[in-house]
């Protein structure tokens, strides 16, 4: 992540890395635990609405999630951030004067 930080330059993206002191990899923190506990990982505190995302081990999936304004945790996952894109993707054709059906599998 940081080579990749580094190779798009500028200030395009604020990053802040969370990694606890000791334990196992992703250990409170990883995919899995973000998924299952819906909950931020631990000892992690955020102000609402600030955007993170945890990988699982060998970082082949991600989760998105964030606190809404009432400190509501909110998880995008794999299904919501597929529809998300699919709906981004739609409008861009309808934009673009193409008649397309589209799916997500």
């Amino acid at each position: 992540m940081k080579r990749f930080l580094k190779a798009l330059g500028g200030d395009i993206l604020n990053v802040e890395f969370f990694l606890p002191e000791r334990g196992r990899l992703n250990e409170n923190c990883g995919s899995d635990f973000v998924k299952t506990e819906q909950r931020l990982p631990l000892g992690m505190d955020v102000e609402p609405g600030t955007r993170c995302v945890s990988f699982d081990g060998d970082a082949d999936r991600i989760v998105y999630y964030y606190n809404d304004s009432a400190k509501v945790f909110r998880l995008l996952d794999g299904d919501k951030i597929s529809a998300l894109v699919a709906g981004f993707l739609s409008d861009l054709l309808k934009k673009c004067g193409i008649s397309a059906k589209l799916g997500v599998v």
